[in-house]
């Protein structure tokens, strides 16, 4: 385990306790993997994937758990209110990754941010679609 996705476990586990303990979705810090550059995460999963490992993987994919949680908590995006949408952490890994590679020196905060963005677009398209059909 390396020092640098060795916080994010504990700090996901904190962050979403408290947001849930507060009742109130208004505000949050982003601790740990989100703080890393992009460059650094793909580093991370390129030597998992180099020694057949999953040590920082797990890491990672532990965050990211947390972080739909809370995002869900916030958003409203994923879950019973919105069944049509479906996110599981393996597609959410593919889709970092691939924004990563394309945006190397910004923080995963930032991409995870944009996630959310994209994940709006996605919900209001499907509310369209169902819409249209309706018609």
């Amino acid at each position: 385990m390396t020092p640098e996705l060795r916080a994010p476990t504990l700090a996901c586990l904190v962050g979403v306790a408290t947001l849930l303990a507060t009742g109130t979705a208004a505000a949050y810090s982003t601790y740990g993997l989100g703080q890393l550059e992009c460059q650094t995460y793909l580093d991370k999963r390129g030597e998992d994937q180099e020694q057949q490992d999953v040590v920082n993987t797990s890491y990672i994919h532990a965050y990211l758990s947390g972080y739909l949680t809370a995002g869900n908590t916030m958003y409203g995006l994923v879950g019973d209110d919105a069944k049509d949408v479906a996110i599981n952490i393996h597609a959410m890994v593919q889709w970092l990754d691939a924004w990563c590679l394309k945006n190397r020196d910004v923080r995963v905060a930032v991409a995870l941010e944009s996630f959310w963005v994209e994940a709006a677009e996605a919900k209001k398209t499907l509310q369209r679609t169902r819409e249209s059909a309706r018609r």
